[in-house]
């Protein structure tokens, strides 16, 4: 009896200490992010969305631009960045044009997130246009 008394007796102070600002309540912890990282290898063109020499891709990592260059039917190129990440990541390519008038060419997006860890080399395929590319990237922790 005298137990449930205390018991009693320390939710009424708790009460009332949460009530006049005086403790703070806990709530369970959020669930933290897993971060990772996404390494991107090379990129490998197949074919070019330009019809008149070569392609100048690009790549963003969450809207950030993490490589440019240029390239030819059948060409590859090491580019080998690393990104740190968390929640979903979204990796995108790009063909720049230039002009006023002429937009840069979307040629496709992928997604990664913590789920992707561990499965090894992975390729993402960007068929958009004329344009054939192949990315080669891995997420690790």
């Amino acid at each position: 009896m005298l137990g449930n008394t205390l018991r009693k007796t320390a939710s009424l102070a708790a009460a009332a200490a949460v009530a006049t600002g005086g403790l703070v309540a806990l709530s369970s912890p959020a669930q933290a992010a897993t971060t990772y990282k996404i390494k991107i290898y090379n990129v490998w063109c197949e074919s070019t969305e330009d019809w008149t020499g070569a392609d100048e891709p690009y790549i963003t990592v969450n809207g950030s631009k993490v490589w440019a260059g240029s390239l030819n039917d059948r060409q590859g190129v090491t580019i080998n960045v690393t990104k740190s990440g968390s929640n979903t990541t979204r990796v995108k390519l790009y063909d720049a044009d230039a002009g006023f008038f002429d937009n840069d060419d979307f040629l496709g997006e992928f997604a990664v997130s913590a789920d992707n860890i561990g499965q090894g080399l992975q390729e993402a395929r960007f068929a958009a246009w004329t344009a054939d590319y192949t990315l080669y990237y891995e997420v690790v922790r």
